[in-house]
């Protein structure tokens, strides 16, 4: 995970079409124009509150970012 910081106007439009990049947790408002750009790459972008009373609190909001793959190793005795 990397937190990055600047001039949101500058640097949303790059990371949400930049394919290198997964996911986006993004503080505000949806923007479809962040989103169009995301789903040229299959990125996976979600959008936080960031009022008091809705703000994450634990690490829940990660869920969405993770993958679990099962991996078999077949065995033969």
């Amino acid at each position: 995970m990397n937190l990055l910081s600047g001039l949101r106007d500058e640097l949303l439009p790059e990371f949400a079409s930049h394919r290198a990049i997964d996911g986006l947790l993004l503080a505000g408002e949806p923007d479809p124009k962040l989103g169009q750009a995301a789903a040229d790459s299959v990125k996976r972008v979600r959008w936080a509150s960031l009022a008091s009373d809705e703000a994450p609190r634990r690490v829940d909001w990660i869920e969405p970012f993770v993958e679990v793959k099962t991996f078999w190793h077949p065995v033969s005795p």
